[in-house]
């Protein structure tokens, strides 16, 4: 009676519902439903019903027998209330409140069909090469627009020719059914419950124990079952098969098949229409990308030069195709990767004569820059707040296989001409983030061999892409020495809002810290002693011991204690998904979790294999009894087995073996790298270090790797 009426489950409800009927005591008195008097929740129902246009069923019967107030109601939508026939109130005697009937009549249960569509390949390419006329030249913008539409209709009227439907029932996930014997035992159960709340009887309440006990006992058992019928199908395991990997991620308790809708909360309003939802974030992504106080009219012809003209030629096409992937979504058109690679060479040339057009006109044509968006939730964010989610465009397949040539040709041009500084290991080509682990990690250790105190600042960039005036990057690489065709190109495709300062990126203060290295690691004094006065905007940048770089989390002492702790607990999960497997004793089990073990826990550890390197922790030796005990989980060996003996049996290497291997594999790798070379340059001319860092494998492995 005290407890408030939520109107949010109404409004949850109606917005998903068109059919429904809510019952119940709502402790919601009101003379609209024959109550003699009314209350305040009577009074919100009253604006509920109103708001959504909902109907009572009850008549004049009070339904509670202490007083003559109507008490459970039957509530429904405008659309069920059509098929409404009779409601009662029976005299029933089951507890204080009457039971009540509502009857519904006419009413049809419509099975629902799914229909598939399947496309005859074949078929596809023989109509498109019997029907294509091939292109004429190409003089105007505007004819792009027009060849550029003749393409996608005869692609379009190729695709609906080879296309056939079928149908099949609609069918939803299997209702979870229970034997009768089960079903029977909760039904006594409960009724000997109601028994005990009537009488008080002690023997009433053994019973129910007794009942609870064995049904408890039941349901395990039978959730036991399902789980078995489910492991089941892991018994043929086969690493290629996506539906394999779907089940481990279920059993692993990690199925995220079915992603829960929720409301938005913006501006203290909550929104749950998906509508609503939707042009809130329509609306949202409008004021990131777009600032109209700095925007300026930039022409498409943006540099003005005699650069020879650039060309794609067909074998740059045929082999962009060969790499596209043929699972990536479609655009607006519906004309996906496979779609193109179904493509037959005579449409190929047409299409290559189309983008060279586009190339040397700069022009995009207009469908290209439209997207479809879908708003992925981020992990670990409220669900509610419309800053937790970031957009995917899905964008027009055709258009995204013309970027990708051309990404290809500009970043040919910067590695050939050194544009790109060297320490930018991100987008380029056998790089990769491993680079500035060890360079962070050598420039700590280096700190510590010279008795120095060593401090960082990491910092994020706000919305980076959004933020960035696109017209100041396509001077610098004209500046640089591009083909001037190519950034008039780039220009037509690109939008140009500003960004803040000089080059207009803003630092996201959320995500930015200052921490500080030292063999003293932290004490009571850690805060006090190391603090600085660091601003952004005249707000202080907060101190860190415990920073996350790259994905590796650092501390003072870089032991990476907090680091192996955090990826021990999350192989938790994969550790007990081996030892279920395991249970089952099938043939291929062992085979199973050693390629289990392979994927999910030691890739984990194969990121580390910097950091494992460092002798200014024990990172490696707890790593390794980590690995010992799965591997005993994964075959039963007898307890005198030396670890040399389990892993030579079971393939596996030991962490020291591994690490070394992906270490020194990653060294030779870096020969060329002019920043991985002067530290390896420094560290050979140094002498007496007090703290090993993880070149000291160069010089034990007797290789040469001198700059």
């Amino acid at each position: 009676p005290n407890t408030i009426l939520n109107e949010k489950l109404f409004d949850f409800i109606v917005a998903r519902y068109k059919f429904f009927i809510i019952l119940g005591d709502l402790n919601a008195k009101s003379k609209d439903w024959f109550c003699p008097i009314g209350n305040k929740k009577g009074e919100t129902l009253i604006n509920i019903i109103n708001k959504h246009n909902l109907k009572i069923l009850n008549n004049d019967k009070p339904t509670f027998k202490r007083s003559k107030n109507v008490l459970d109601l039957s509530i429904c939508s405008e659309s069920l209330y059509l098929f409404f026939k009779k409601f009662d109130v029976l005299k029933e005697e089951i507890s204080d409140h009457f039971p009540t009937l509502t009857i519904f009549e006419k009413l049809s249960l419509i099975k629902p069909k799914i229909e598939h569509k399947k496309i005859n390949w074949e078929f596809f390419k023989r109509y498109i090469i019997e029907n294509h006329v091939e292109s004429s030249t190409i003089n105007s913008i505007n004819e792009i627009e027009r060849e550029y539409t003749r393409l996608t209709d005869e692609i379009k009227l190729a695709l609906n020719k080879a296309t056939f439907t079928f149908t099949t029932p609609f069918t939803t996930k299997p209702i979870q059914t229970v034997s009768r014997e089960l079903l029977n035992l909760i039904k006594l159960k409960r009724k000997i419950r109601r028994l005990y709340i009537r009488t008080n009887n002690p023997e009433h309440k053994k019973l129910f124990n007794f009942l609870e006990r064995n049904l408890k006992k039941k349901l395990i058992e039978r959730k036991n079952n399902q789980l078995i019928d489910e492991f089941n199908k892991l018994k043929n395991f086969n690493q290629s098969e996506n539906k394999h990997w779907k089940l481990i991620k279920k059993l692993e308790n990690k199925d995220e098949s079915n992603v829960k809708e929720h409301s938005i909360t913006h501006n203290g309003k909550t929104f749950i229409d998906k509508t609503e939802i939707s042009n809130l974030f329509a609306d949202n992504l409008a004021n990131i990308f777009t600032d109209e106080s700095h925007r300026s009219h930039i022409p498409r012809t943006f540099i003005q030069s005699n650069d020879p003209p650039v060309w794609i030629t067909i074998d740059e096409l045929y082999n962009a195709i060969k790499n596209l992937n043929i699972k990536a979504s479609p655009g607006f058109d519906n004309i996906s990767n496979k779609v193109i690679k179904n493509l037959p060479s005579k449409f190929i040339y047409s299409i290559l004569k189309l983008f060279n057009s586009s190339l040397e006109f700069s022009y995009i044509p207009n469908s290209w820059k439209h997207s479809k968006i879908t708003m992925i939730p981020k992990k670990k964010k409220p669900p509610d707040n419309i800053e937790s989610y970031r957009p995917i465009s899905l964008l027009n397949c055709i258009g995204k296989l013309l970027e990708k040539i051309i990404n290809d040709k500009i970043q040919k041009w910067a590695e050939q001409n050194h544009v790109l500084p060297n320490c930018q290991s991100g987008f380029r080509k056998n790089r990769s983030t491993q680079e500035h682990i060890l360079r962070i990690n050598q420039s700590i250790i280096n700190g510590f061999n010279q008795i120095k105190i060593t401090g960082a600042i990491l910092f994020d960039l706000e919305k980076a892409f959004d933020k960035a005036i696109h017209s100041g990057i396509l001077i610098k690489l004209h500046e640089k020495g591009l083909n001037s065709n190519l950034i008039n190109w780039m220009n037509n495709f690109l939008t140009d809002p500003e960004y803040c300062s000089i080059w207009g990126f803003k630092i996201n203060k959320t995500k930015t810290c200052h921490t500080t290295f030292t063999t003293a690691g932290v004490r009571k004094n850690y805060d006090e002693k190391y603090k600085l006065n660091l601003l952004i905007d005249n707000e202080q940048i907060p101190l860190d011991p415990y920073p996350t770089f790259l994905g590796i989390k650092l501390d003072p002492k870089l032991s990476y204690k907090n680091h192996l702790d955090e990826i021990s607990k999350k192989q938790i999960s994969k550790v007990n998904l081996i030892k279920k497997i395991k249970k089952f004793k099938w043939s291929s089990s062992i085979k199973i979790n050693r390629t289990l073990y392979k994927s999910l826990i030691q890739s984990v550890f194969d990121y580390c294999f910097i950091i494992i390197q460092s002798d200014t922790q024990k990172i490696k030796k707890k790593l390794q009894i980590f690995q010992n005990n799965v591997l005993r989980i994964i075959k039963n060996f007898p307890i005198k087995t030396s670890i040399e003996s389990i892993h030579k049996t079971l393939k596996i290497e030991t962490i020291d073996q591994r690490s070394n291997k992906l270490f020194l594999k990653f060294i030779k790798s870096k020969a060329n790298n002019e920043l991985i070379a002067n530290e390896i340059a420094d560290f050979i001319s140094s002498e007496n270090q007090r703290f090993i860092t993880p070149f000291e494998k160069i010089r034990l492995s007797g290789d040469n790797y001198t700059p």
